[in-house]
């Protein structure tokens, strides 16, 4: 027997029906069961309403106590009878403990005798008790009982009877209101079930469609199509089965695609092991040409240095050896500074090439902002000097003394804006300044500034200065020499410093160049002062100098220092406010006088002070150039007390300024100072024993000039077995050891050394013409105590020697 077929859209509309059934089904039961609880809950309130009021109602009569109401029962009785009580109260009783009615809302229960049972089991509680129960007309009521206590003992009772007939009928219109509402939102609910349903059927036709434009794609990639792939319009009945066989086809093309894709990675995978196969040579290339760029430039450099080292030493002998002409001399400045521009060339090329590979890395110790302003000052002093340009230094007073950073980056760009300042400048001032600029828990911003009274520099000229091998056409500009390096790698320090540089300029008005660097805190606080002496606060000093700039920065470092400071602009002037105070009995205790003042110059203002009884004792410090030479006999006529070279360094003037207070002289000048002298070494005896390993003749003549007169013996060899042997025969105190050696290589030399448990201590110190960092890193790991850089310089050498040497090694020799 076959079963009838049922209708297809039978089947579709039943489905949608049933499910709109269900859903209705779930709604209705929901709010059913909500609706049974909130009637439950309102019949609840009500209830309880009513019994708070009663009991309030009738706990107000048991206030009143036994005695009270049994002594006014007439009263009671006129009361209620005469009460107005509210329309659910239907009787009051006043109950004896015989259970006789006393006294009632209705006289005519007076007298009564109550024998129900549930007024009996009220009776027995001795409490207050509610009972529900139903009056003669079936009616609901609430009855409460009252006891009436007297000392302790109940006397009567009070009877309260509630009718619940309103309460009913407010619960049955709850109900009926709620069960509107409830089918009220059923209907929306239906409602809303309906418009979902079809909302969902239009989505499932947006579905299918739209995986119907995808699977085209993907035909198309399998390279066939399916003999139906023609899209039917279903009627919106239809959705379903609609999706579902679109769904199925999707699945089938999914899976057929797959596959292709499969092959296809396949041959991608090939395709990409060929190109990392390549990839790979041009990195081996490249890491071959970086190499061999390396090796380049530290070939580049060793060949370069070697002979510049022997140039510039050869040219400072010639200098400071020789009686030359002007002309000669003249010409020895030339190829001085040739060399030194060829020398700034090569560095900076190597400085470049550094940063742009990623092999620069910056230091992280702690320094003296000001000690490194005012060292990077002391390398110029000379050539301020010989153009006559002014040279101050002035550090913010709010700024910390130590940071944590890399000092060596600060002073290559200091230096590179302070030479370029002097190189640009004819007349006048370059002022180099450093301040706070923020505060945060961790870090600092500090910036630098350099300001020049120079030639300045065009406005759309000021974008280009930073690029490298770039320089602004002119004639001032190809006098200077320069390499149009040393700005591009302050930029990019400055950048690696998370700061950044800049310039404000006027063409004829001077430049002003700036950097910022970011530093980690020390924590040794603010900036602190050198050693100074305790008599300084309050002293009343006198600044006299006609360069504004250099009078203010004077001023603010001892006015820091508690002292009062007074200025004056010119030699005149300076000489009558010393007389004016005098006068007034309110002396200067102290003067400090520029030497090269226009009109009456220090010297003649110094001997006029010491002419004037009144004002001779006034101790003077007279500040000069290092171009200046006075002799001793001229100053203490002059009643100098003591000199300050300039520029002038913070630690310097209140080393002045206390041996002015204390009284003491020391007027000891030097034009061209001995290096002796410059480095604080004694004039005679000896410091040390050195030995130096260098095979080049003019690199052994150029170090002996420089050791000369500074208390060190100094015995040389050309090779590594030479140095072994040397080291066996006698004590050295410090070897200086060149790298490149014709028998063994420097950095062999120094394993050997330090295998030997005698010379363990023996500070070494390379002397090499190669600058690439990788070669300072071999240095160091032979175990070498200290790195120079040729072409050497003087100071350079010397400030080595000094750092390197142990406390014994000085004190032996």
């Amino acid at each position: 027997m076959r079963l009838p077929v049922w209708p297809r859209n039978a089947v579709r509309k039943s489905f949608r029906l049933r499910l709109s059934v269900g859903l209705s089904a779930i709604i209705l039961l929901i709010m059913g069961i909500a609706a049974v609880a909130m009637i439950y809950e309102k019949a609840q309130t009500i209830r309880r309403a009513t019994e708070e009021r009663g009991l309030a109602f009738s706990r107000t009569l048991a206030l009143m106590g036994a005695e009270a109401v049994l002594d006014n029962l007439f009263l009671i009785q006129e009361a209620l009878g005469q009460h107005n009580q509210p329309p659910d109260i239907t009787l009051i009783d006043v109950i004896d403990t015989d259970d006789m009615v006393m006294a009632s809302q209705n006289p005519k229960r007076i007298g009564t005798v109550l024998r129900d049972s549930d007024w009996q089991a009220a009776r027995d509680r001795l409490s207050e008790s509610l009972t529900y129960s139903r009056d003669g007309r079936d009616e609901p009521i609430l009855v409460i009982v009252e006891p009436l206590f007297d000392q302790g003992q109940i006397t009567a009772w009070i009877r309260v009877v509630f009718s619940l007939t309103h309460v009913q009928h407010e619960v049955w219109s709850s109900i009926a209101r709620l069960l509107v509402l409830t089918l009220a939102l059923v209907a929306v609910g239906i409602i809303a079930v309906r418009l979902i349903l079809r909302h969902m059927t239009d989505l499932l036709h947006r579905i299918a469609d739209q995986l119907q434009e995808a699977r085209a794609p993907l035909e198309g990639l399998t390279g066939h199509l399916p003999a139906n792939n023609a899209h039917t319009a279903l009627s919106p009945e239809g959705e379903l089965e609609h999706l579902t066989e679109v769904v199925t086809q999707t699945i089938n093309h999914l899976k057929t695609q797959s596959a292709a894709l499969r092959t296809l990675t396949a041959s991608l995978e090939d395709k990409v092991k060929e190109r990392t196969i390549e990839l790979e040579q041009q990195r081996l290339q490249a890491e071959k040409a970086n190499r061999l760029k390396s090796a380049f430039l530290a070939n580049m450099s060793h060949a370069l240095r070697t002979p510049l080292n022997g140039i510039l030493g050869m040219v400072n002998l010639l200098s400071d050896r020789t009686d030359l002409s002007a002309d000669q001399r003249e010409y020895v400045r030339i190829a001085r500074s040739s060399a030194i521009a060829l020398t700034d060339l090569i560095n900076g090329v190597l400085d470049l090439s550094k940063i742009e590979a990623g092999k620069l890395e910056l230091a992280s110790v702690p320094f003296d902002i000001s000690a490194v302003m005012e060292a990077t000052l002391e390398v110029l002093t000379l050539h301020a000097a010989e153009k006559g340009i002014e040279l101050i230094s002035r550090v913010d007073g709010t700024l910390p003394r130590f940071v944590q950073g890399d000092p060596d980056k600060i002073r290559e760009i200091l230096l590179n804006l302070v030479g370029n300042a002097l190189k640009f400048t004819e007349q006048g001032e370059v002022e180099v300044q450093a301040h706070l600029v923020e505060e945060l828990p961790d870090y600092l911003l500090v910036k630098f500034s350099v300001r020049d009274t120079g030639i300045g520099i065009s406005l759309d000229k000021q974008a280009l200065i930073f690029e490298p091998f770039t320089q602004i056409a002119g004639p001032a500009m190809r006098k200077s020499q320069g390499t149009g390096l040393g700005l591009a790698i302050g930029k990019q320090l400055a950048e690696m410093m998370d700061g950044h540089i800049g310039v404000e300029s006027e063409l004829g008005k001077g430049s002003t160049f700036w950097f910022t660097a970011k530093f980690k805190r020390c924590g040794y606080g603010r900036a602190v002062l050198p050693m100074l002496p305790p008599e300084i606060r309050g002293v009343r000093a006198l600044i006299v100098d006609d360069n504004a700039t250099s009078r203010l920065m004077l001023s603010e470092t001892l006015t820091a220092a508690g002292a009062l400071v007074d200025g004056a602009s010119d030699g005149e002037t300076g000489l009558r406010s010393l007389k004016q105070v005098a006068a007034v009995g309110r002396p200067f205790r102290l003067a400090v006088i520029d030497d090269a003042m226009p009109g009456l110059d220090g010297i003649s203002l110094a001997e006029a002070i010491q002419a004037d009884p009144k004002i001779r004792r006034t101790p003077l410090i007279l500040m000069i150039s290092i171009s200046q030479h006075h002799e001793g006999a001229q100053l203490q006529a002059a009643g100098i007390t003591t000199t300050l070279t300039k520029p002038i360094l913070t630690s310097r003037l209140f080393e002045a300024v206390s041996i002015a207070l204390s009284g003491s002289r020391s007027p000891k000048t030097e034009p061209y100072p001995d290096s002796h002298v410059r480095f604080g070494f004694p004039e005679k005896g000896q410091r040390g024993q050195i030995l130096l390993v260098e095979d080049n003749d003019v690199n052994q003549e150029v170090l002996k000039y420089f050791l000369r007169d500074t208390g060190y013996r100094l015995e040389i060899v050309a090779t590594g077995r030479d140095a072994l042997e040397a080291l066996e025969r006698a004590r050295y105190d410090i070897l200086l050891l060149d790298v490149q050696l014709p028998d063994i290589d420097g950095v062999e030399v120094a394993k050997i050394i330090r295998k030997n448990t005698r010379w363990d201590a023996l500070p070494i110190i390379a002397l090499t013409a190669h600058g690439m960092p990788q070669d300072r890193i071999r240095c160091m790991a032979a175990g070498m105590t200290g790195y120079l850089v040729k072409p050497l310089e003087q100071h350079a050498v010397i400030a080595t020697i000094e750092s390197v040497l142990t406390p014994s090694a000085t004190d032996e020799g």
